[in-house]
């Protein structure tokens, strides 16, 4: 006999519509970064050695051919709707019924990661600050990130002349400033969003 895939479980997603036939494919989301599986049910009258085969997938959900799994891990650069599969398994000789998918990959918003700090650098009264850039990158290529000075949460000497001569630019991150006294010194915090 022909064997039959029977049923189809969902884990680390769920599906929101569908019977899994061509007309009405499985539809279901996944967040980038996250990972998650699809196990198959299967039976065979024959009790056959079975595997799982698809076609048109995705670079991210991969295959267990013997567990018959899918396993979903897909990345921001996978981000993406409408993305159509189909599995079926087989016997050694015949194909079961076809189960059909529509995926789609959701963006998440990351947190730029810092890739420059600067950890304390010595600057001279009256001599303006150069030379001094952070700079935070997020995984989103489409999101800047915007720099803020975190005045709240500096600690600057009360000799004064660190705070009001500090700035952040927020585009580039470039720190500019001339401090107007001599031995302050100041441990700056500079905030990263987009």
């Amino acid at each position: 006999a022909a064997p039959q895939i029977t049923a189809v479980t969902p884990t680390g997603t769920s599906f929101s519509s569908g019977d899994g036939s061509s007309g009405d494919p499985y539809i279901f989301s996944i967040n980038e970064d996250a990972n998650g599986e699809i196990a198959f049910t299967v039976s065979d009258g024959d009790s056959d050695p079975m595997t799982l085969s698809c076609a048109s997938n995705p670079a991210w959900v991969s295959v267990d051919e013997a567990t018959k799994k899918l396993t979903l891990g897909p990345l921001q650069a996978n981000v993406a709707s409408g993305l159509n599969f189909n599995c079926k398994v087989n016997d050694g000789t015949d194909d079961s019924n076809i189960v059909y998918f529509t995926a789609t990959v959701v963006e998440v918003p990351d947190s730029p990661v810092w890739s420059v700090e600067i950890a304390s650098f010595v600057n001279q009264p009256s001599v303006a600050i150069s030379g001094k850039t952070v700079v935070a990158v997020d995984e989103d290529p489409t999101d800047t990130p915007a720099y803020t000075l975190d005045t709240a949460n500096m600690t600057c000497d009360t000799v004064g002349g660190w705070s009001p001569a500090l700035a952040v630019h927020s585009s580039t991150g470039v720190l500019s400033g001339t401090p107007t006294t001599t031995g302050a010194s100041c441990t700056v915090k500079i905030d990263a969003t987009s």
